[in-house]
């Protein structure tokens, strides 16, 4: 299936070029393309196209743990997010055949889950924990083809891909991270080419909790940013909006007969086809949960896909509704000397002003 998103060759050149490149002139080297253009194309993918390129850090790296919980929906529990809750990412209204409820993503301190849980005025139904989160590598990604202003995924070579995945094994050591750390992650999260300059400035007009207000010397910020910062550095994720009425997201709980079939899974789909939105390795190593924005027309082609690696155990969890998306960040000021605040502690400081 073509689904169209009006960008041109050029930057489809620049966006397989982002993921490794920290900078536009690496951009411009590896695409073949001037400096002041892909400067140009950025800015217009950003504005026009609605294309986000952000900084995706490796949360176990930096002490923190993907999280997914769902709950039946109600005005209370929904209020209490909107009003703001500390390690809460994103709150979407869910929708499945047996549930009108609510899905929320968080990336919650290793030591602090079941207070995180505790915090809210319902139990979830389902907790789904994590250990690392796979996006798209449009750089990686053999599976997804671009041509004519559109872009689909080839299931034959998913299918190839799956044969030939081997682990890889990964290096996911906490480090040492800092409030200058996470507000330069914060930053290039919302867009991984702002300068740190522009983040000084940015920081220097910021409020903490408490009123006080911080400063760093860009040079100060260069120094975190080799020394802290791009240690964590996974890759720069790139999202391109499908458009939801012919890819509506839809997500999944998979576990696998095994971990072959795990890495299979996460190799041939999670990193190569522009339809996964994020996949999340659960804690037993062999399961995860996917939020995928696979075409209607070829949700059979996914199920046959993860259907033939192997699966012992499948829940469908239910299709997002656009009518309730709530956004959030972790912040800077949710640390303080290196250490994580408790979701209790940062809710009375929040209440303190």
């Amino acid at each position: 299936m073509n689904l169209r998103i009006g960008i041109t060759q050029a930057d489809w050149k620049i966006i397989q070029a982002t993921p490794k490149s920290i900078t536009i002139k690496e951009i411009a080297e590896k695409s073949r393309l001037s400096r002041p253009y892909v400067s140009l194309r950025l800015q217009k993918l950003r504005e026009d196209f609605k294309i986000h390129i952000s900084f995706k850090p490796i949360l176990k790296k930096l002490g923190l743990k993907p999280i997914v919980a769902i709950y039946p929906l109600n005005k209370r529990l929904l209020e209490t997010y909107e009003r703001g809750t500390p390690y809460t990412i994103s709150v979407s209204h869910l929708i499945k055949s047996t549930l009108n409820g609510l899905i929320v993503y968080a990336y919650v301190p290793e030591e602090y889950i079941d207070d995180y849980l505790a915090v809210f005025p319902e139990k979830p139904i389902r907790v789904y924990s994590g250990e690392r989160i796979v996006k798209w590598r449009p750089d990686l990604s053999k599976a997804t083809w671009y041509r004519r202003k559109s872009v689909g995924v080839n299931w034959n070579m998913v299918k190839e891909l799956a044969r030939d995945a081997e682990y890889i094994e990964e290096d996911l050591s906490k480090i040492p991270v800092d409030s200058l750390d996470m507000f330069i992650i914060k930053e290039k999260e919302k867009w991984a080419y702002t300068p740190l300059t522009k983040i000084s400035e940015i920081l220097e007009k910021s409020v903490s909790i408490g009123g006080m207000r911080k400063k760093a010397s860009p040079q100060l910020l260069e120094y975190h940013w080799k020394k802290h910062v791009l240690k964590a550095w996974d890759f720069n994720q790139v999202k391109i909006v499908l458009p939801l009425e012919a890819a509506p997201i839809t997500f999944h709980y998979i576990r696998f007969r095994d971990e072959d079939s795990l890495y299979a899974f996460l190799h041939a789909f999670s990193k190569n086809a522009v339809y996964n939105s994020s996949t999340i390795i659960l804690e037993d190593r062999a399961s995860v949960f996917a939020a995928v924005k696979v075409p209607c027309a070829e949700m059979v082609d996914f199920m046959k896909f993860v259907h033939s690696l192997g699966v012992d155990e499948y829940s469908f969890e239910g299709f997002m509704d656009t009518d309730i998306i709530l956004r959030y960040t972790v912040t800077y000021t949710m640390l303080k000397r290196g250490k994580w605040y408790s979701p209790l502690e940062l809710l009375e400081l929040y209440q303190k002003g």
